[in-house]
Order: C-alpha cells, then structure tokens, then sequence
C-alpha cells in the first residue's frame, strides 16, 4: 500500500516536475543533491534536447507526463546523468513502447509509461558486460548504505566480481580487439557529407561514391558505417505534394472543420481505391524530415479495388478491372457504395467522403449524388494523410507481405481476409482521430512538411 501511494503522490507531481524541468528554472528552496545519489531519475529528451523528466520504476520501466511525446517524435531516456550540460558518463536509450494513460486528455491522467528495455541488463556469456552509469551509481549508493558486494551483485544482477572491481577502482572497459578499423576519421565524415547529400542512394551508390572520394572498401564496411553513424534503411513514409494554392484551400478547410465534434465525424463515410519503391537512410527520430519524405502526385490510373469504412466498420470489398472513369466509378457507387452504406449506417442519413479524382469530380458524378440525395464532404486536393481509411490500406498491405501471394486468386483472397480482420474498434479509433488531424494542419501553417499518422 505504501508504494502504491508513493507512486500515486510522484504520478500527481510529474506535471510540475516536467514543467520546471522544461522552462529550466533552477533549484527553488533547495540545495543541489549529492552526484549519483538519484540513480532513477532520468531525463527524456528528443532529438538531444530535454523536454521532461521522469524516473525509472523498475529496470524496464520509466515513469514520465503523457504530454511529453506528441506521438509524431521518438523520445530518448537518459539515465546516469547528473548534470545535462556534461552527459559524457550517461547512457541513452531508444524508447521502443509508450503506453499513455487511457484517458489522457484536457490535463487530465497525464501520466505515461515508456518501456526502452531492459536497462539493467547484463551480459551473462563470455566476459562481464561493463557497468552502466547506472549500475554504478547504484553500487556506490548500496554501498554506502553497508550492503555487502554480494548483496548489491544480486540486486543489480552482474557480477560480484564486477562490483568489486569498480568499488576498488580497478573497473576498466574492455580492450579492442579484431580486425584494425580499416577507415579512417576523416574518411566516416566524408562518407557522412555523401549519405546526408542525397538519402535515397543504394548501397553500392554510396560505396562507388565513396571510393571515388579515395576510400576503398566493401559493400559491408559501408553497410556498417552509416549503421555506426545512427542511420537505418526504411522505407521512406510519402508525403502529399502540394502548391501554394492547395496548401492555402487545405488550411481553410482544416480551420471550417476544427470545431468538429468527433460525434459529427462519425457519420463520415470513407471511400477509397487501393492500388514498396526506393528506400531512404534516416536516422531515430528523422521520419517526418522533409529530406527522408518521398512527395507523392495524385494522377488518374488503373485501380485494382474499392472498399469502403465508417466507425461501424468496413463495407464489402470489390475489384476492379481496367481504367476507372465517371460511368464506372457510378456503377461501383451503385452496386458497393449504396449496400455498404446500407450495412453499415440502415435507414441513417450519413456524410460521403472521397478524394478530388477524375472519376469523383466529374459532373455526371455530382449528379448521380443529388439524384440519390447524399451529402458529400467537401475534401481538399492531395490529402491522402488526412483520409483515415488510408491507414487500413496500410494495415492491409502489412499483412500482405506476410501472406506473399503466388497467383492472383491468392492476391484477392488474402487481400479479402486481410479487410474482414479488419475490426470496427480500429475504425472508430481512426475516425475519432479527425480533430487531431485537423488540428495538426492548422499548426503546420499550410505546409504539410508532416505526415499525418492515426
């Protein structure tokens, strides 16, 4: 009971605590603690910057506030840093889980759970792993508190002999070993200035380039260098692509639907037409910079299938064959479209949402949507990002991979079952997620250099 309040008093506090930790005010009333002596106290940074503090509760769990991650950025913990100004003795993780409270939202249950790994882990094959800071400073803590080697070995989970050694000063890294670095300093850098000019280049572009640059090496070196360097090959995540005119209609049409309920949203009726290329080297945390985004262009082509979702949940798939124009886009409203919304929505009134395409825009097809009195949402020019059922697309295309289809019946089928998993909880989250979207736009300032993500 006496943890459960504790941690239920240090919850309460950590708005306060990340508030001052951001604006940097100091130490009010108090005086600076003894280095190391708060070995669980840990610093929550993006891209090298503090922005909230926060502490571990265990060796693979830190305590932070919800509104610390905006849920576009990867966050970094920092632990065994006293000072941030000199973090040389720390160590950096990568955040791999974030479990915000499930009712976080208008200041309310602001409190966050990251999980980078297990902190504390050792090495328990060969030669003892090195101390973290960390473990350090939880060894000289324990050890001024008279536990005894064995004792505090047990508790941070390495070695007796290691906590002897760093306790006598004795403690050292371990000595290199293995083939001599074949690549100098000044060669990484070079090789840096080539990956930063241009992310999109091969393995084999960027070891030519190299090499022409005076350094000669293998396809492997390369592969290890950029690793070493923090890059990572992704596939790039697409961006909209946009002119003057239609990132200011955008904008306007973000800032007439802010006020949205999520309620009014809901009645939304999302249609869309699903159809890997090049990769890009990136870094943690440099998914949404504008040089590792590919610019996507909408342009009138070959469809393969039509599905159709609301916060209900998805219509029937159907597929198509050949060029999609006005009179079969028509046929496909006619013959998908009405008995989807039939399924999904009854005898309810409900608001159509599709893209600016050819075959959406025509005439005749504004038509066909008055003759059948229904209401269609107003949607600006290429704004896949904004269209939630994009992300099911996505969802559909994963598993795809994983199915790897032979023949084209394969194809639909997995693609069928791929949709039928698809539940009405996800559909409902990705509809309720409009206002954020929408609010994501406005703060842009009219230029979509974010993609926006459920």
């Amino acid at each position: 009971m006496t943890i459960i309040i504790s941690l239920l008093l240090l919850a309460s506090l950590l708005p306060h605590l990340t508030f001052t930790a951001h604006v940097n005010v100091g130490i009010v009333n108090g005086n600076e603690a003894k280095p190391h002596s708060r070995p669980y106290m840990v610093s929550i940074q993006t891209n090298g910057e503090h922005i909230c503090g926060g502490f571990l509760i265990s060796n693979e769990f830190v305590l932070t506030a919800a509104h610390c991650w905006d849920r576009f950025e990867t966050l970094t913990v920092v632990v065994g840093a006293h000072d941030l100004k000199n973090i040389e003795s720390s160590d950096r993780f990568g955040v791999k889980s974030y479990i915000p409270h499930p009712n976080f939202g208008n200041n309310r249950n602001d409190i966050m759970l990251l999980r980078p790994g297990s902190l504390l882990k050792t090495a328990i094959m060969g030669k003892t792993a090195d101390l973290t800071a960390v473990q350090k400073a939880i060894i000289d803590t324990l050890k001024q508190e008279g536990k005894t080697q064995k004792e505090i070995s047990e508790r941070i989970g390495c070695s007796q002999s290691a906590v002897s050694r760093h306790l006598s000063g004795k403690s050292v890294g371990r000595k290199k070993c293995g083939k001599k670095r074949c690549t100098t300093r000044r060669g990484d850098r070079t090789l840096r200035k080539i990956v930063d000019k241009d992310r999109f280049q091969t393995l084999e572009d960027l070891r030519k380039q190299w090499t022409e640059s005076g350094v000669e090496t293998s396809r492997a070196t390369v592969h290890r260098r950029v690793q070493e360097m923090g890059y990572r090959c992704r596939i790039p995540k697409v961006k909209p692509l946009l002119n003057q005119k239609q990132r200011q209609k955008r904008l306007t049409w973000a800032t007439e639907k802010q006020h949205w309920t999520v309620a009014q949203w809901l009645l939304k009726f999302c249609m869309s037409f699903g159809n890997q290329g090049a990769r890009v080297w990136r870094k943690t945390g440099e998914k949404e910079m504008p040089k590792c985004l590919k610019s996507s262009v909408k342009y009138p082509q070959s469809v393969m299938v039509w599905g159709a979702m609301s916060a209900a949940g998805v219509g029937p798939l159907c597929f198509i064959k050949g060029r999609v124009n006005a009179a079969s886009y028509q046929e496909i409203l006619e013959h998908s479209m009405l008995p989807s919304a039939e399924k999904l929505y009854g005898v309810e009134d409900f608001i159509l949402q599709h893209d600016l395409a050819p075959a959406h825009s025509a005439k005749t097809t504004g038509k066909w949507f008055t003759e059948h009195g229904i209401t269609v949402l107003n949607w600006p020019a290429n704004s896949s990002d904004l269209n939630p059922i994009e992300n099911l697309w996505d969802i559909v295309k994963r598993k795809l991979r994983d199915a790897r289809p032979n023949t084209l019946d394969e194809l639909k089928a997995a693609i069928e079952a791929s949709w039928a998993s698809i539940t009405p909880q996800q559909c409902h989250r990705l509809i309720a997620s409009m206002p954020c979207r929408i609010e994501a736009v406005i703060s842009a300032k009219r230029i979509p250099d974010q993609v926006l993500s459920a």
